[in-house]
């Protein structure tokens, strides 16, 4: 009887590493390899609305019924077709702008149910709030002023100063853009040939005048 009961033992246990192996052996590499296309062919993009906070709407397209989608939020995505889904910090728990979410891509085979297929990355950027002030209204171009500009490591009192920095070199550009265009009209006309022919040219301009006005007079 102990006998029997240790052989049903080892039969339960050979069985438990042989199902496994059996399972896996059925998703086989050219299965996988279908899987791994189906997967790559999965695309991301968002839109973003900032009227009321931040919030960022995802789309995954190119999904099939072989494969689902599981987010490191524990979300699931699964069924062929366009799936959208609300990203912001009061939709989603954990969720943060800024962050890099991970997409985990399962096989909904039946050959090869949830192997992992691969992970797809998705960068939401975050809301550079000094956007929002009047200084970029009126210098929108300014590199603190842009909308995802990072600026994390910047207070308002650095920013102000960065901004007036950048005025200042501005102007200065100009100004100084403004002077070398005229030192080159200036060096233009200084150059002897262009003077020769310069002075001939006022010369027959002056000759031509005092003609009519003398032509002016005898009539």
């Amino acid at each position: 009887m102990r006998i029997k009961k240790i052989k049903y033992i080892l039969f339960t246990l050979v069985c438990a590493f042989i199902t496994p192996l059996v399972t896996r052996a059925e998703c086989n590499y050219q299965r996988q390899a279908e899987l791994s296309r189906l997967a790559s062919n999965v695309q991301f993009s968002y839109t973003y609305d900032i009227t009321t906070g931040v919030d960022f709407t995802l789309y995954m397209t190119n999904l099939t019924d072989d494969i689902y989608i599981v987010d490191e939020f524990g979300n699931v995505f699964n069924g062929a077709g366009e799936k959208s889904k609300l990203y912001s910090s009061n939709t989603v728990s954990g969720f943060q702008q800024g962050n890099q979410v991970r997409f985990e891509i399962y096989s909904n085979d039946n050959e090869c149910k949830n192997y992992l297929i691969m992970n797809k990355y998705v960068n939401f950027p975050k809301f550079n709030i000094y956007s929002t002030l009047d200084e970029c209204k009126q210098h929108p171009s300014f590199k603190y002023c842009q909308i995802w500009a990072d600026t994390a490591s910047i207070n308002y009192d650095q920013f102000i100063n960065e901004l007036n920095v950048s005025l200042n070199t501005t102007k200065t550009t100009r100004e100084e853009a403004e002077e070398n265009i005229w030192e080159e009209i200036f060096n233009f006309f200084k150059q002897p040939h262009i003077l020769i022919v310069g002075s001939i040219l006022i010369l027959l301009l002056l000759s031509v005048v005092v003609w009519k006005i003398i032509r002016r007079k005898r009539r």
